[in-house]
């Protein structure tokens, strides 16, 4: 198992177990922060550490950071309990249903990247293509 370093923030001690090995072929990825510059579908970015920007023809982007469909199953169960992380909420519903279920239904996400948004990208060093992984938040 690889040893973080003690000194660093949270983003560097990441980083450096995807930027182990001495040569590019023995590194898997470097995870880097950027923003989007451009939005999709002619996407750029524009990279932090050196200031580079990138176009859709460097960039691959993760699925749940575009438009895109997914059928699911919604179900309701009366007076069930979720903890949401910051709080925990129970279904009650008025009048008394006690559950109900929907399968099979389409739902379209439709919250894209944004020009402006920080996201978190993996260089791929052996082809230099860059992967959008996900936003980035500070709180």
């Amino acid at each position: 198992m690889t040893q973080l370093p003690v000194e660093g923030d949270a983003f560097s001690k990441l980083n450096s177990l995807f930027s182990e090995g001495t040569n590019a072929a023995d590194r898997a990825a470097k995870i880097e922060l950027a923003t989007v510059t451009s939005a999709a579908p002619d996407i750029e970015i524009k990279l932090d550490a050196d200031g580079l920007t990138l176009d859709k023809e460097s960039i691959i982007v993760a699925e749940h950071l575009t438009r895109y469909d997914r059928i699911v199953t919604i179900q309701h169960v009366e007076g069930e309990q979720r903890d949401l992380g910051d709080k925990t909420v129970t279904n009650i519903s008025a009048p008394k249903t006690d559950s109900y279920k929907h399968s099979y239904v389409k739902l379209t996400f439709e919250d894209v990247l944004k020009v402006g948004d920080r996201i978190l990208v993996a260089c791929l060093d052996a082809d230099m293509t860059y992967i959008i992984l996900d936003r980035a938040r500070w709180y």
